[in-house]
């Protein structure tokens, strides 16, 4: 067992289900987002946090009972999930800089940094605690771009139901 990684872990799969659950509340369900076809998943904000929020129980499990499959699929997994943190994190901030985005004012003042800069630091600490373990093989490429094939097949059906896409720039 690693239990370094499993500390970090645990507390990273904690906290990430409580901000996910915050998502099923009435308050995050009276956002208009929340009323759409897809639901907060329009989002790459919460579409990536929710890959996190995966990525870190594989991990975690990963960290308990260290078998060869599971630590090779929690290393695919946090390495294809970093690039898509930082470019969340990136984007957001470059967007509300430039002024294009508001923040909601139905949702707490927490859930913003903690979705769009959380979201960056945690893949950072994943990558510091479990640096022997992350190497960064093709296969993380693949999930990467299948994640993003994924996402971008996603804000197409979201825009043919809800007649818009997710975003005002696509």
């Amino acid at each position: 067992m690693r239990r370094q990684e499993a500390c970090v872990h645990f507390a990273l799969v904690t906290a990430f289900a409580a901000v996910w659950g915050w998502h099923l509340t009435p308050q995050a369900n009276s956002q208009e987002v929340a009323k759409k076809f897809g639901w907060f998943f329009n989002y790459l904000t919460f579409f990536s946090f929710s890959v996190q929020l995966i990525q870190f129980f594989v991990c975690l499990l990963a960290d308990l009972k260290p078998k060869r499959q599971l630590v090779s699929i929690s290393n695919d997994l946090s390495c294809s999930v970093f690039g898509m943190a930082v470019f969340v994190t990136m984007s957001y901030y470059y967007l509300l800089f430039k002024g294009e985005i508001e923040d909601s004012d139905k949702a707490p003042a927490w859930i913003s940094p903690v979705l769009h800069t959380g979201n960056v630091v945690a893949a950072i600490a994943d990558l510091w605690v479990s640096k022997p373990y992350r190497t960064f093989h093709m296969r993380a490429l693949a999930l990467s771009q299948s994640l993003v094939i994924g996402y971008l097949g996603w804000c197409v059906a979201a825009k043919h139901v809800n007649g818009s896409f997710p975003y005002d720039f696509m």
